[in-house]
Parts: C-alpha cells; sequence; structure tokens
C-alpha cells in the first residue's frame, strides 16, 4: 500500500512542477510582449513595395538607435523577425528588412538562390533597397537617424557587409 501512495505522491508532484513550470513560461512570454511593440511598414525601392517589421520597446523614451536586420536568402522569415524583436528587447528600434519586395519568403534552395542571385550579380541593387530601407527607419519618430546600424545573417551579413565599403549613412555593418 505504501508503494502506491509513494507512486501517486509522486505522480502528483511531477504534475504540479510541470504545471508551475508552465505558467511561468506564459507568463514570460507575456511579459516579453508587453514590452516590445510591432508595426508592419511599407516602403518602396523604386516600384517595388517592400514589407519590413518594425520592433521597438514599449516604454521609449526618447529617440533610440535602429539596427537594420537583414534576412539570410530565405527572406523575411520568422527567424530575421524574431532575431529583430530580440534586439528591441534589449531596447534598440529594429527593422527585419524586406529584400526581395512584398514580403516574400522561399522555401527551397532553388528559389533563394534565384532571388539573392539577382543582388550579388548586382550592388546597385543592394545599395538601392538598403537605402530605402534606411528611408523608412530614420522616418519613425523612435529613431534616432544619427546611430543607424545593420547586421545581418548569411546573405544578409554579405548585404551589411556590402554597405560598410559604401561607407554610407549607415555607420556600423556586421
Amino acid at each position: 500500500m505504501n508503494t502506491i501512495n509513494f507512486k501517486t505522491y509522486i505522480l502528483l508532484l511531477f504534475t504540479l512542477l510541470f504545471s508551475v513550470e508552465t505558467l511561468t513560461a506564459q507568463n514570460s512570454k507575456e511579459n516579453v510582449k508587453s514590452k516590445v511593440k510591432t508595426e508592419e511598414i511599407t516602403y518602396k525601392d523604386g516600384e517595388v513595395t517592400l514589407n519590413g517589421v518594425v520592433y521597438y520597446p514599449a516604454k521609449q523614451k526618447g529617440k533610440q538607435p535602429a539596427i537594420l536586420v537583414v534576412p539570410e536568402w530565405w527572406g523575411l522569415n520568422d527567424y530575421v523577425k524574431n532575431r529583430a524583436k530580440m534586439l528591441a528587447e534589449l531596447g534598440y528600434v529594429a527593422m527585419a528588412v524586406d529584400m526581395y519586395g512584398n514580403g516574400l519568403v522561399v522555401e527551397n534552395p532553388a528559389d533563394a538562390q534565384s532571388n539573392a542571385g539577382r543582388f550579388y550579380g548586382d550592388p546597385n541593387l543592394i545599395k538601392s533597397r538598403m537605402q530605402a530601407a534606411y528611408d523608412a527607419v530614420v522616418q519613425l519618430q523612435q529613431v534616432d537617424a544619427s546611430k543607424v546600424s545593420a547586421i545581418g545573417y548569411c546573405f544578409g551579413g554579405t548585404v551589411s557587409l556590402f554597405l560598410c565599403q559604401l561607407r554610407g549613412a549607415i555607420r556600423n555593418c556586421g
């Protein structure tokens, strides 16, 4: 009989611990959500419509530095958006940049290579897309236009490093 009570006790203990852990995780997610605001913005590069996502601290005081977050060759997917959100949690205004237009996300390497290849073959296209993103982010009331940086992953890293060579308005890249 003691074995049954002991097993019941252990089962009850695990259930209780799991419930507390689940509630703690949910509360943590809600706190993060309330700390960061999200805005989808539309901007243009010539005739191409671009859809960026901007994240910034909900209780922001004054203008903050901005970081343009350039995606991998897959496009404006959840990974780059989550990275931008993480930067906003640290106090920055972060914009997930749309390089392809209309928020395009590709699913396979052939499509990714085709889309990214246009940029590798035409550095002026990189420059114009990033200038459009820069122009969009500095117009936001939350942004200190003198403090704009760019980072990226894979394809986005290449784009960011190319911008460093241009030594334009974007001061820090990587």
